[in-house]
């Protein structure tokens, strides 16, 4: 399956908007992505050689509804935190909009991090 990804890095002003949500569509750094089995790790591995140096993935997002063409944050934003969640996610998308789009955040290797908004943690660098 193919997915396009988004790879935004919170501490590059291009990759935020201003209402300070980080861009989808226009976001500067994206990369098609053939997944050979739906798993997180091969969304990484994809993207591995765009990922600059002392960062990782924080966070992987989606949205079913196609991302607006402004950029902005789709209404309904979601964390993927699972194989299972990124195997759902993909057989909904797939029914609504082609290339699917996932975005990637980045963060600062060993940087202190926000809590996560609700109990499922953020992914570290040894994911």
């Amino acid at each position: 399956m193919l997915v396009r990804v988004a790879i935004v890095n919170p501490n590059i002003a291009e990759d935020t908007n201003a209402a300070s949500e980080y861009v989808w569509a226009t976001a500067r750094r994206k990369q098609f992505v053939a997944l050979k089995n739906v798993a997180i790790v091969e969304v990484i591995k994809g993207i591995k050689d765009r990922i600059p140096a002392r960062k990782h993935v924080r966070a992987i997002y989606s949205a079913i509804t196609k991302p607006n063409a402004d950029g902005s944050e789709p209404d309904d934003l979601t964390r993927i935190t699972s194989d299972e969640d990124l195997t759902n996610f993909l057989v909904a998308a797939n029914r609504v909009y082609r290339p699917i789009m996932l975005q990637v955040e980045l963060i600062r290797a060993r940087r202190a991090q926000t809590p996560s908004p609700d109990e499922r943690p953020y992914f570290t660098a040894a994911h």
